[in-house]
């Protein structure tokens, strides 16, 4: 009896995983304008331009663009070292607490509501021990994994001024929490974090502090090239009213201009050849058009 039931596709003789997998992980994505009361998103505050967002909104631009195979496999590998350090360094050692999924069953344990825990050891509900495979007479079941409890991003998020996202985590030090940013980067970027963190991940993460309530933030930066020597640091921060207040300040902008048709004057570009005006979609209207 064979080991393995294959099915074949109707008159497939030969398949290119490479190219399979490129094209699993290509993908065309297409950003609408903003509007009024749409939320924005903790992750890209820090990067946006008032002036580009009021523009795109008034001329009504679609913003697309492709993400090639490559680049998906770079997402994806980013999205594993969350994963990695969530559920395979961190959360085992009992300091990252949040929120926490059963995966046999699908009970939460914990969260901002209930209350920040630790990875739990075993599910009440069901009998899933953390790091053991579900087993039937001693022996693991067909298809089991070993992986009980994965950790739970919860959204924060902000009625009055409609921004949000999901940290990363909390690590209870002590009597301390601190929240956690997990930054994966490629080796010539990891090399400029190494001695102090991209303002726009600092951003990020005090906006996190500010939603949450906490005063302490640590990011950690995973180098995704690093074959050896050091490829984790780590940066940490206290909470700065300050960014807060300049960050209420960019979304006043956003949203006034949004509302009046009229777009703020230009902070972020000097000329028209700047690189971050190249790949602007608004950039003639930003240059050529007066508002």
């Amino acid at each position: 009896m064979a080991l393995v039931t294959v099915i074949r596709r109707k008159n497939e003789t030969d398949v290119s995983l490479v190219a399979l997998i490129h094209g699993a992980l290509a993908e065309h994505r297409v950003k609408h304008p903003l509007r009024e009361d749409d939320w924005i998103r903790v992750s890209g505050i820090g990067s946006m331009c008032p002036r580009e967002e009021v523009l795109v909104a008034k001329h009504d631009i679609m913003r697309e663009e492709d993400i090639t195979g490559d680049q998906g496999i770079n997402f994806a590998l980013g999205h594993a070292v969350h994963w990695m350090m969530q559920n395979r360094a961190v959360g085992p050692t009992g300091l990252l607490v949040g929120a926490w999924r059963c995966t046999w069953c699908g009970e939460i344990y914990g969260g901002r509501e209930r209350g920040l825990v630790a990875m739990p050891t075993r599910c009440i509900r069901c009998g899933a021990v953390a790091g053991d495979a579900p087993r039937v007479n001693g022996r693991p079941e067909q298809g089991s994994h070993p992986n009980a409890f994965l950790y739970v991003e919860e959204f924060v998020g902000n009625d009055e001024w409609k921004i949000g996202g999901h940290p990363d985590g909390y690590l209870a030090v002590g009597e301390d929490v601190w929240l956690l940013e997990f930054k994966s980067a490629n080796d010539r970027n990891f090399y400029k974090y190494k001695d102090s963190p991209d303002f726009v991940h600092v951003i990020q993460a005090q906006c996190y502090l500010w939603l949450t309530g906490l005063k302490k933030a640590k990011i950690v930066y995973f180098n995704k090239n690093g074959a050896k020597g050091t490829f984790i640091v780590e940066h940490d921060m206290n909470f700065d009213p300050e960014v807060i207040e300049r960050v209420h300040q960019a979304i006043k902008q956003i949203r006034g201009g949004i509302v009046g048709g009229i777009a703020p004057e230009r902070m972020v570009c000097a000329d028209y050849s700047c690189p971050r005006a190249i790949g602007c979609k608004a950039r003639d209207y930003c240059f050529e058009i007066k508002t």
